[in-house]
């Protein structure tokens, strides 16, 4: 992982776990992306609606400072949609789209339960022209996102120190998979101390088995408040970066 390549995935990768700290309620949030070295690189928004039986969850990021220059001024926008059914979020639409100065990308997650399977279809522009598309069925099925994901897997029903799989669209780079594992007490006592956050935020650990940034195995820490938000997060990215934080800013 190397130059302005590497630093967008890693902040495409906080955009996610943002989604992911999103609480079932309605409501809004912020965060921001910042490195010890390189100071701010970008900031998240997000909202979450519900209307009858169908939810909305909607994020919108943007670079700052380094990454900002880098990235040509690059905006990323994720919307889910979908059902409610029995308390649980069914996806439907998952959208990923971004923007730069010149360049546009919009990529689509059809999510067809009845045929059982996850179309992607994606379309780059360049000034304005369509200059690449592509459609595919993904090689695995769920009606989770990564947006949806949270909500279907947390409170984990898991013992310290092991580990559960979910599956989601959006995660095909790393095969689909999304794997969470509950830390031992003092694993977390030690996150906890990393991050400043109170003996009453629980730890997560999201794990890539598949590689991410060039290395399987690759762990992000976030820290959720009570109400189940993340209140912080954060991924070692490379020595001379070191760790990547994503924290939540007052509303």
């Amino acid at each position: 992982m190397k130059g302005k390549n590497g630093m967008i995935r890693m902040i495409r990768v906080f955009v996610l776990i943002g989604l992911l700290g999103v609480q079932m309620q309605a409501g809004e949030w912020n965060y921001r992306i910042r490195s010890p070295l390189l100071g701010t690189l970008g900031t998240l928004h997000f909202t979450k609606s519900e209307k009858g039986h169908s939810y909305r969850i909607e994020g919108e990021a943007e670079s700052a400072g380094l990454v900002k220059a880098l990235w040509g001024n690059r905006k990323e926008r994720y919307l889910s949609e979908g059902k409610i059914v029995k308390g649980k979020l069914h996806s439907r639409t998952f959208l990923i789209e971004r923007k730069s100065r010149e360049k546009e990308e919009q990529i689509r997650y059809n999510i067809d339960s009845a045929k059982h399977r996850i179309v992607k279809s994606r379309i780059r522009r360049k000034k304005g022209q369509a200059e690449e598309k592509s459609r595919k069925v993904l090689s695995y099925f769920s009606t989770d996102d990564l947006a949806t994901l949270y909500f279907n897997l947390f409170p984990l029903r898991s013992a310290p120190g092991r580990e559960l799989e979910a599956w989601a669209a959006g995660a095909e780079k790393i095969g689909g998979r999304v794997t969470v594992r509950i830390p031992t007490g003092k694993e977390a006592q030690e996150e906890r101390k990393r991050l400043g956050v109170g003996p009453e935020s629980s730890i997560v650990y999201l794990i890539a088995k598949e590689k991410l940034f060039g290395k399987a195995g690759r762990k992000i820490v976030a820290a959720l408040d009570r109400e189940g938000i993340v209140q912080k997060a954060y991924l070692i990215a490379v020595p001379v970066v070191g760790k990547i934080y994503l924290e939540r800013r007052p509303r």
